[in-house]
């Protein structure tokens, strides 16, 4: 039997909801643009509760679905970010960036202690 939820992923085997059949489509084409080339990335802005997390999830499974494995798929959160009025952004970002790929994403390769080394390095296997 399925019920209202008001937090926490939602499932529409368990919970009441309405399918965004359209918006997912269009959320995952624009992150796959034309395969060929590249895709791209972006930003998901709005107040708590609208739909965010569960629109870029089911953008990323559609895409793992139609295209198997012909992407790699990731993300990565910001959240744990913090800065202070007096931090260096770019180097608060980068330091917290790198360790997040490292292991969030399980990215192993010999070690990244300057943000020059890792942006232009010729090749990083996953």
């Amino acid at each position: 039997m399925r019920k209202f939820h008001s937090k926490g992923p939602v499932k529409p085997k368990e919970h009441y909801s309405v399918p965004r059949k359209e918006l997912v489509e269009k959320c995952s084409q624009f992150l796959i643009g034309d395969p060929k080339n590249a895709g791209y990335y972006f930003t998901l802005w709005g107040a708590r509760k609208t739909g965010k997390t569960w629109l870029y999830r089911q953008s990323l499974e559609s895409i793992k679905h139609q295209y198997g494995d012909q992407f790699c798929v990731g993300e990565i959160s910001m959240q744990e970010v913090v800065l202070k009025n007096d931090d260096n952004d770019t180097n608060i970002f980068f330091s917290h960036f790198l360790r997040m790929l490292k292991n969030g994403i399980r990215l192993y390769h010999g070690g990244f202690n300057r943000r020059q080394s890792f942006l232009y390095q010729r090749s990083v296997s996953f």
